[in-house]
C-alpha cells in the first residue's frame, strides 16, 4: 500500500507539471544616444556660447541657459535702449544682445541670474535672441574640486561648469588670484559670507584671503590683467574663512 506521503508527493508533482510555463520576457531594445551636429535639430537647452557655433540655428526658436551679466545701455556701450548686452565668456569679441521679441523694454531688473530663455535665433550686429519667455531658475549642485587649477586638467569638461573648492586668494593692484593661477571675478548678485571690513591704507594693494567658493569655471586661457591667466572663476558665492569665528569657518 502505498503511504500518504508518496501519494501526497506524487500529486504534488502532477499539480508541478501541470503548471503552465512563464512567458519570457523580451530582452529590451538598447538606447542609443546621438550626439547632435550642425544641422540636427535641439531639443535641450544650450547656453550662450553654443549659439555661436550654430549658424544653421539662425531664424529658428531656442532655448537657453544663460549664467551672463547682462548690461543695459547706461552700463554699456553697445547695448541698444531697451535691451541688453550679454557679456559672453570666450567668444572674443562677437556680440550677443537679448531683447523681447514684442518690442517692450528689457530691464537688467527683469533678470536674476541664472534664466532660461526661449527665443528667436536673429542675425544682427552679432547674435540677437528675440524672446517671448525668461524665467529665473536655481543654480545647479557644484562639481566640488579640490583645488583651482584642476579645471584646467580637462578643459572641455569643465569649462561653463559649476565648481566649489576651498583656495588663497591674493587680492591687490591689478591682480585677483587664486592659488597663484586662476583668476577670479564675480558674477551678478555675488554673495559675500564673512566679508572682511575695508582695507586699511597700507592694505589697498594687496591682501590674501583664505576662501572657499562657489563659481563657474571656464579654460579657454586669456583672462585677467594682460590675459595671462589659462583658467577663470566666476564667483557666484565668496565665504572668507577665519578659524578664530565659529560662524566663518
Amino acid at each position: 500500500m502505498r503511504s500518504w506521503f508518496a501519494v501526497l508527493v506524487v500529486a504534488a508533482c502532477e499539480r508541478e507539471v501541470a503548471k503552465p510555463k512563464p512567458t519570457p520576457t523580451p530582452t529590451p531594445t538598447p538606447v542609443v544616444s546621438v550626439t547632435p551636429d550642425a544641422g540636427t535639430p535641439v531639443t535641450r537647452a544650450l547656453r550662450s556660447k553654443e549659439l555661436f557655433d550654430r549658424p544653421d540655428l539662425i531664424g529658428k526658436e531656442v532655448d537657453v541657459e544663460m549664467y551672463e551679466k547682462m548690461l543695459d545701455s547706461k552700463h554699456s556701450s553697445v547695448a541698444n535702449p531697451g535691451e541688453l548686452d550679454v557679456e559672453v565668456v570666450d567668444v572674443g569679441g562677437s556680440r550677443l544682445e537679448i531683447a523681447w521679441a514684442d518690442h517692450k523694454p528689457l530691464k537688467m531688473s527683469d533678470i536674476e541670474i541664472p534664466v532660461r530663455v526661449h527665443a528667436t535665433l536673429r542675425k544682427g550686429r552679432g547674435l540677437r535672441l528675440e524672446a517671448t519667455k525668461i524665467e529665473h531658475f536655481p543654480f545647479p549642485p557644484p562639481v566640488k574640486i579640490d583645488k583651482p587649477s584642476d579645471i584646467l586638467t580637462d578643459p572641455k569638461k569643465f569649462s561653463g561648469t559649476l565648481v566649489t573648492f576651498e583656495a588663497d586668494w591674493f587680492v591687490g593692484f591689478e591682480a585677483s588670484y587664486i592659488d597663484k593661477l586662476i583668476w577670479m571675478d564675480g558674477m551678478p548678485g555675488l554673495k559675500e559670507i564673512c566679508a572682511p571690513p575695508p582695507p586699511k591704507d597700507d592694505q589697498r594693494f594687496s591682501r590674501s584671503f583664505r576662501v572657499r567658493v562657489i563659481g563657474l569655471a571656464y579654460t579657454a586661457g586669456q583672462y585677467g590683467h594682460r590675459n595671462r591667466s589659462n583658467g577663470l572663476i566666476l564667483a557666484r558665492e565668496i565665504a572668507y574663512l577665519d578659524p578664530k569665528r565659529p560662524d566663518c569657518r
